[in-house]
C-alpha cells in the first residue's frame, strides 16, 4: 500500500486493536489513534518506514516490549495518557532516531537507563506522573539536544549530575515532585545556561515538592522554587 500517513485520533471509533491486515502498509511513515486498548501493539515492526508513532489517549497496558526496539527508524514516540506498566525496556537506548519520547501519565517503574546517553538526536523526554525511582544517569551529559526534561510526579532520588552541565539546550527543566533528597552542588554552568535560554526562547524550571538540603546555592533561579530543608 501507498498510505504513508494515518490519523484516525479525535473520533469515536473503537477498534481496539490495531487490525492485522494494517501490517501490510510497508509505506507508513505516521500513524496516529487513540482508543486503542490491551497490550502494546507488536505491529509496529511490520512498518519499515515508521518515524511518527501516537498512540496516546489510549487504553494500552502492559510493558512496552522488547520488540518495540527493532523499529530503529521511529523518531516521535507518544504513549501518554495509557496504563503502561513495567519498566523501560533496556533496549530503548537502540532507538537512536528517537528526537520525543512521550509515555507522561502511566504506570511505568524502574529508572532511567543509564545508557539513555546514547540517543543522542532526543529532544524532548516526557515522563512525568508514572512511578519511576532512581537518579538522573551521568549519561545525560551526552544529549547535546536535549531541550525538555520532565520527570516531575515519580520517585526519583539521588543528586543532580553535574553531568547536566554538558547538556546546552536545556529549555524545560521539570523535576518537581520527586523525593531528590541531597545538596544541589557544582551546576552553576547549567542554571546560567538555562535561565539565559529561558529568557531568550521561553520555558520554565520546577524543582518544587523535594527534599533539598540547605542552602540552595544563588545560582539556581528563582522560578525554579526549590526550596529546602
Amino acid at each position: 500500500s501507498s498510505v504513508t500517513k494515518l490519523w484516525l485520533h479525535q473520533n469515536k471509533l473503537d477498534y481496539g486493536s490495531i487490525p492485522k491486515g494494517w501490517s501490510g502498509l510497508k509505506s507508513l511513515s505516521d500513524i496516529h489513534l487513540d482508543n486503542l486498548k490491551g497490550s502494546f501493539p507488536l505491529i509496529l515492526q511490520d512498518w519499515p518506514s515508521i518515524q511518527d508513532v501516537n498512540f496516546g489517549n489510549s487504553q494500552l497496558q502492559g510493558e512496552i516490549p522488547d520488540s518495540f526496539c527493532k523499529s530503529r527508524t521511529i523518531q516521535e514516540f507518544h504513549v501518554y495518557n495509557n496504563a503502561l506498566s513495567g519498566p523501560l525496556p533496556e533496549c530503548l537506548c537502540q532507538m537512536r532516531n528517537i528526537t520525543i519520547f512521550d509515555a507522561a501519565n502511566n504506570q511505568l517503574s524502574g529508572s532511567l537507563p543509564s545508557c539513555i546517553g546514547n540517543m543522542t538526536f532526543l529532544f524532548e523526554i516526557h515522563l512525568s506522573t508514572n512511578r519511576m525511582s532512581g537518579s538522573i544517569p551521568n549519561s545525560i551529559s551526552s544529549l547535546g539536544f536535549l531541550q525538555t526534561l520532565d520527570i516531575s510526579y515519580n520517585q526519583f532520588s539521588g543528586e543532580l549530575p553535574t553531568a547536566l552541565n554538558n547538556v546546552g539546550s536545556m529549555q524545560d527543566f521539570i523535576i518537581n515532585d520527586n523525593i531528590f533528597n541531597t545538596a544541589i552542588t557544582g551546576l552553576d554552568a547549567f542554571f546560567n545556561r538555562l535561565g539565559a535560554t529561558i529568557s531568550v526562547y521561553g520555558g520554565s524550571c520546577k524543582m518544587f515538592n523535594n527534599r533539598w538540603k540547605c542552602p540552595i546555592p544563588s545560582y539556581v533561579l528563582n522560578s525554579c522554587n526549590a526550596t529546602c530543608t
